[in-house]
């Protein structure tokens, strides 16, 4: 779990210049609709048989595994309080504290429960 995912391991955003060049021109989706099989292939430079084994473990070295970050599980205290960020629930419990301040029972009762 200790790897990269979508960065370049070495902090360099740039794909070696094989891959750069195939990306440099933009292709529209009607053009790749129109377009041959083998033409789509020689505009990204690639090939029916895939990656060579020795441009897989390239691409793998310039720009990490293809893998989704895994986040840092937060404490459920935290989790807890978060859901108090909401503009509506910072005014119900507004509202719930004033109305027990003035003495009412029922109503912040009913407006604790609701937030």
């Amino acid at each position: 779990m200790g790897r990269k995912n979508s960065t370049n391991p070495k902090g360099d955003s740039n794909r070696d210049s094989k891959f750069k060049s195939s990306w440099a021109q933009p292709i529209t989706t009607d053009q790749i609709l129109h377009s041959s099989a083998n033409e789509v292939l020689s505009k990204f430079g690639a090939s029916e048989s895939g990656l060579t084994t020795k441009e897989a473990e390239e691409i793998l070295r310039t720009c990490g595994y293809n893998e989704i970050a895994i986040r840092k599980k937060r404490a459920t205290i935290v989790e807890f309080l978060l859901h108090f960020k909401n503009p509506l629930v910072l005014i119900l419990l507004t509202a719930g504290f004033i109305a027990g301040f003035f003495g009412e029972v029922i109503e912040p009762i009913i407006i604790f429960s609701i937030v």
